[in-house]
């Protein structure tokens, strides 16, 4: 852990994590689809739901002793949205733009879709409202930072901890052997695969990390080889088919069991000891929410430039996506980080100290 309170490592694997969703997507774009047998099939999904898990530790290191209060919650709601809605609204916008370029201005998204979206409330009650790539997962993440306070409130207690963390175990437990069937494929039960209370879970088990590996309390070397015999496990699960086989069932249980431990794994490492690997990976750390958001919209633009104007390098989609878009979404994503991700989190920073000093003194003396 640094001096600002970041688990560096978890910053690694978070970047590296957009990436391999990054090049998941563009395989499958590209005419080249991961099944769940492949270690990117499988990362397709559940990268996802290690970013549930690293923000739900990330959330616990950084408010574990707060004074839950109304003055907490609004700074606590204007971090969490000057965070996220930036990039967001970028990637709604330029996929809005998009329909319009390819239809010439004859079609567009309905507006009301638009100003859920911008407004960054259809997590709540339309989950598949969503319009960016991977917007789903951001309309749950705020979901999450809803639920947030009553986690905390609840973790103040262990009889409170233990009921509320069993709550969200059964429901995650529900949709995996009840509301998802194996006998029809992934894409036909996206609505129910993405709903909130089937990934609440996931953020839950990040908020426990902390109090568990002090639990541990084991060395970094063990960590370092539990994380190795964890990631073989993963990728070497042995599955096929459509990845509904991956997200259902006892599948579901083993494979979040694994990303769980995993993760941990990786929070009790703390830092990698190569200084010039860990600078790359602490830059992708940094920047993986922009290239999370930023590369659907990257790769759909190219590909209309593609079949639009040299319709004759379609054969070669997979290479252009993978060799050209994609270090150009890391590029454009440190650009967004430093020209308008850091600026924003430092004017929320700033707004945040300003409204706790105007208080103080107005209180009474």
């Amino acid at each position: 852990m640094n001096s600002s309170g970041r688990v560096e490592t978890l910053d690694y694997w978070r970047g590296l994590l957009a990436i391999s969703v990054m090049i998941y997507h563009f395989l499958g774009w590209g005419g080249v689809p991961q099944g769940s047998a492949t270690a990117l099939g499988k990362l397709g999904i559940y990268a996802v739901s290690m970013f549930y898990i690293i923000s739900g530790c990330s959330m616990a290191i950084a408010y574990n002793n707060s004074k839950i209060n109304t003055s907490w919650s609004i700074s606590f709601a204007l971090k969490r949205v000057l965070r996220i809605a930036p990039m967001y609204w970028i990637a709604t916008l330029l996929m809005a733009a998009l329909v319009l370029i390819k239809t010439s201005g004859t079609a567009s998204i309905e507006t009301p879709k638009i100003i859920a979206n911008l407004g960054l409330y259809f997590g709540f009650y339309q989950p598949w409202y969503y319009i960016p790539v991977g917007g789903w997962s951001i309309g749950n993440e705020l979901v999450f930072y809803a639920l947030f306070p009553i986690a905390l409130l609840a973790a103040r207690s262990r009889a409170g901890w233990y009921l509320f963390a069993l709550t969200s175990a059964a429901i995650y437990t529900y949709f995996a052997f009840f509301e998802l069937e194996r006998s029809s494929g992934l894409a036909n039960q996206w609505r129910q695969y993405i709903h909130p209370a089937n990934q609440w879970l996931l953020f839950v088990l990040g908020m426990s990390i902390p109090a568990t590996v002090r639990y541990v309390n084991a060395p970094r070397k063990a960590w370092i080889i539990l994380a190795a015999i964890l990631a073989l496990v993963f990728f070497s699960f042995p599955v096929a088919g459509d990845q509904i086989v991956i997200v259902q069932g006892i599948n579901r249980i083993s494979l979040t069991t694994v990303c769980f431990l995993l993760c941990v794994s990786i929070y009790g490492t703390a830092t990698l000891e190569m200084k010039y690997i860990s600078k790359v990976l602490s830059h992708l750390g940094k920047t993986s929410y922009s290239i999370y958001m930023l590369h659907g919209a990257a790769a759909f633009y190219a590909l209309y430039f593609i079949d639009s104007f040299y319709p004759e390098h379609a054969t070669i989609k997979t290479q252009i996506l993978l060799f050209i878009v994609a270090p150009a979404v890391v590029i454009l994503s440190s650009l967004t980080f430093k020209f308008i991700e850091a600026p924003i989190m430092r004017i929320g920073k700033t707004l945040i100290t300003k409204t706790k000093a105007s208080r103080l003194d107005s209180s009474p003396t």
